[in-house]
């Protein structure tokens, strides 16, 4: 008897001072972020929606809203609107940093009538709507041939914008046949959709997964047929919203190559429309000193993170000057620029190059400083060659440039002691950057991939 007493207690105290262990263990709390939903002119900053929005239908894991906040204390980020027509969206974010974050609020519920439905957010006294159309509820059964599609939307559809990878709508069907299959529509408003589907039993259900190629021409809500291939159809409805505002800008034009003030902007083709991104940004954020020379401070949002990437620079802050005679300087991260194309790691952090030198005529090339990179090869000298290629004109966008200033910039290197310069291996062997008085950079060219100036504002 004393034994299992003994035993008893004993237990108790172990699950007393385990207990006291876990009452002391506390998270450190997290500090609450202060951020904003506006820019610095005061309007909303970009938002996406994703995802089909269907009357009767309860939202799922596709079905969501990204935000972009302008963070100014990081933290802890809690964003949530109010029912709407039987939907809410609500979602949180950590972000270490301060700059712009995007931040993704699940849906929820089930929208209970068809038509626009406007989600509100708010923050610090500023309030933002979304706009989301909920489609009406699909027939019974799913419809007879030629009825309502059941699938879900990715992407927003914008007029003029470029479509890629990132929009795209994915339809259930069940095929009548066995084979393989090129689900399409026709093209509606300067854009359609196709997949190919293989369907190795007749009566088997498939997704098809179709992609968006083209660029919508106007706003406004597009119908689709689809047409499976197997004889029947279904249709379903896109809709177009305005894209980037148009051109505008200050009372003072700047004539020069590279207008540079802060506050101006530029916005371009995606060439790769990455991550629900389909704008490359590029704005003058402020000035910056280094190695005694003032640069404007410009930010490019291009979706992509990290590393370079085939399509573009990574995300990342560009650098520019000019001379009182007009030429126009880039001062590049070398590392940044260069080492996601050649396996080297470099030692300076910077180089300048020439973008626009007055008196050149095509034909004339110059170079940068050399600088170093260490790889698995050894140390090898590295300098960047610019040429101008031409002067003439070209079309991007609906734009006619008559006289654009056409440079390729190429990697080069050598191993020293006499030896000739090279193309470096592995960097792309056509990359250029075309320029036009009083626009600046009108476009982008790496290897076959282009990034073409969309609209542009000077303050």
């Amino acid at each position: 008897m004393n034994q299992r007493l003994h035993q008893l207690l004993s237990a108790l105290f172990a699950l007393f001072l385990l207990t006291s262990c876990q009452q002391e263990i506390q998270a450190p709390a997290v500090p609450v972020a202060a951020f904003s939903l506006l820019d610095s002119s005061g309007n909303c900053l970009p938002d996406s929606v994703h995802g089909t929005y269907r009357a009767g239908q309860p939202l799922g894991d596709t079905n969501f809203i990204e935000v972009t906040v302008q963070v100014t204390t990081p933290g802890l980020i809690t964003l949530s609107s109010g029912p709407q027509n039987g939907i809410t969206f609500s979602g949180t974010a950590q972000p270490t940093a301060a700059g712009p974050v995007r931040v993704r609020l699940a849906g929820s519920g089930t929208p209970a009538a068809a038509g626009a439905t406007t989600i509100s957010l708010s923050q610090g006294g500023a309030s933002c709507p979304i706009v989301l159309t909920v489609a009406p509820a699909a027939p019974s059964g799913g419809g007879p041939a030629g009825g309502a599609c059941v699938g879900t939307v990715t992407g927003t559809f914008k007029k003029d914008s470029l479509l890629g990878p990132g929009h795209r709508i994915a339809i259930s069907h069940t095929f009548l046949a066995s084979g393989t299959f090129r689900v399409h529509t026709d093209t509606v408003n300067g854009y359609s959709f196709s997949a190919d589907v293989t369907v190795p039993t007749a009566g088997m259900l498939r997704v098809a997964d179709m992609q968006a190629t083209g660029r919508p021409l106007q706003v406004g809500s597009d119908t689709f047929t689809v047409r499976f291939g197997d004889g029947d159809t279904c249709t379903f409805r896109i809709d177009v919203v305005a894209g980037t505002p148009p051109p505008g800008g200050g009372s003072v034009p700047d004539t020069t190559m590279l207008p540079l003030a802060v506050g101006n902007w530029w916005s371009y083709d995606h060439a790769a429309t990455l991550n629900g991104i389909d704008t490359i940004t590029v704005t003058v954020i402020g000035t910056k000193t280094v190695a005694g020379k003032t640069y404007f401070e410009a930010r490019r949002n291009s979706g992509i993170h990290g590393t370079q990437y085939a399509y573009g620079t990574a995300d990342d802050t560009l650098l520019f000057r000019k001379d009182p005679n007009g030429s126009v300087y880039q001062l590049v991260r070398i590392q940044n620029e260069f080492g996601g194309w050649v396996p080297y790691t470099f030692a300076e952090p910077y180089v300048e190059l020439a973008l626009y030198l007055p008196g050149k005529v095509p034909g004339d090339e110059w170079f940068t400083n050399s600088f170093t990179g260490t790889g698995a090869s050894g140390t090898r000298q590295f300098r960047v060659r610019v040429a101008l290629a031409n002067i003439g004109g070209i079309s991007l966008n609906g734009y006619n440039f008559p006289n654009t200033w056409n440079t390729h910039v190429e990697l080069q290197t050598t191993d020293g002691g006499g030896a000739p310069w090279m193309l470096a291996p592995g960097f792309p062997s056509f990359r250029s950057k075309m320029l036009v008085r009083g626009v600046g950079i009108v476009l982008e060219v790496v290897g076959s991939r282009q990034n073409q100036i969309r609209y542009w504002r000077f303050q």
